[in-house]
């Protein structure tokens, strides 16, 4: 399998139902804050993702992103708790300045757990910005979604 990876997808191109859900909440704090900012997200109006969830912080001075939370669920399938590290895997990071540069959403679909020892996992991903006052990205949340080739679970 090839990795699909959609910047601004629509509802439609999000396939599975936890992602597309996350994505819809997303929408709607975009909705009610055109440039929704950290303190505007609600772990509440989040709490069936939070476990398969991580919010990542973007330092602009020092070009890198930082993990502030990371799903239990999410640290249970990769083997690691990676809150408070710094990003570091060169994929991930073309990935994220993706987010940074448009200050769009994305998914990307069908990926390999390459920077885990768990690299026979799959996994798809949601991605969504959340905004200085400035409207410059801030924070980066993610719904993950984990299967095998041959099954999403």
């Amino acid at each position: 399998m090839n990795e699909t990876f959609i910047l601004t997808p629509t509802l439609d191109e999000v396939p599975s139902g936890p992602l597309r859900d996350f994505y819809e909440q997303w929408l709607k704090l975009k909705e009610t804050h055109h440039f929704p900012q950290r303190k505007h997200f609600s772990p509440a109006a989040f709490s069936a993702h939070i476990a398969w969830m991580a919010l990542n912080e973007y330092d602009a001075e020092k070009d890198q992103f930082r993990v502030k939370v990371f799903g239990t669920k999410y640290a249970d399938i990769v083997g690691h708790d990676f809150t408070n590290q710094t990003v570091s895997h060169p994929s991930l990071i073309a990935k994220f300045n993706q987010v940074v540069t448009t200050g769009q959403p994305y998914i990307s679909l069908d990926n390999r757990l390459t920077w885990s020892d768990r690299s026979y996992r799959m996994y798809d991903v949601m991605a969504c910005p959340l905004f200085h006052a400035d409207h410059s990205v801030s924070h980066i949340l993610f719904r993950v979604q984990f299967h095998t080739k041959q099954s999403h679970t």
